[in-house]
């Protein structure tokens, strides 16, 4: 008998039952889905900022520039 664990509660799954069986694989499947998504968008986050703050320098530097020049 295998146990899955949601939100800190227990339940236990009869591994005779074949739905069972088959809804547990399937939850699995999504909480790593959902693992790898939460740390894809972690990442873009992170980049998304880093970019951010890469055009705001541009954006600095060419109003620095055009100033100078008028």
């Amino acid at each position: 008998m295998a146990t899955l664990t949601i939100n800190e509660t227990q339940y236990d799954i009869d591994e005779t039952n074949e739905d069972q069986v088959q809804a547990y694989n399937e939850l699995l499947a999504n909480q790593n889905i959902q693992q790898q998504l939460d740390y894809q968008l972690a990442v873009l986050k992170e980049r998304s900022g880093i970019l951010a703050n890469i055009l705001k320098g541009m954006l600095v530097t060419e109003e620095d520039g055009d100033g100078e020049d008028k």
